[in-house]
């Protein structure tokens, strides 16, 4: 599902884990990762605020 939401940020091989193709989200993309974070099945992924 990651993938399918934010395919700009998350890729998932057909047999693996999800891959985070960028570690950091401009402003403008932040709703479309926090959609993509909430809709992870296994919720295997969070958001981490920079200090």
């Amino acid at each position: 599902m990651c993938e399918l939401e934010s395919p700009d940020y998350f890729r998932v091989p057909k047999r693996g884990k999800v891959e985070i193709l960028k570690d950091t989200a401009p402003e403008d993309d932040r709703a479309e990762v926090e959609h993509a974070v909430w809709a992870c099945p296994t919720q295997a992924l969070s958001i981490k605020e920079e200090d």
